[in-house]
């Protein structure tokens, strides 16, 4: 059951994080590939992320879940 707050109890931690588009808020150090995942209730999105000093570029791709999967057992996504 969901209730307010609830996350403080989660075995499962994660950062809420937004990435604004073609702008970036880093120091000119970083650099590198990143990957973000987001498995939503209707979609499973993909994001790779290249910084390179003050320049950003962004790759995305959506991939929708089936109504079958989302309705289905647990034992379907493994």
């Amino acid at each position: 059951m969901l209730v307010v707050n609830s996350f403080y109890m989660s075995s499962i931690n994660f950062f809420v994080l937004f990435v604004k588009d073609k702008c970036c808020l880093c120091a000119v150090k970083e650099s590198g590939d990143y990957l973000a995942l987001d498995l939503g209730g209707t979609n499973f999105r993909v994001l790779l992320i290249s910084l390179k000093g003050s320049t950003v570029d962004m790759k995305n791709k959506i991939y929708p879940i089936s109504e079958e999967l989302m309705l289905g057992s647990g034992t379907q996504v493994t």
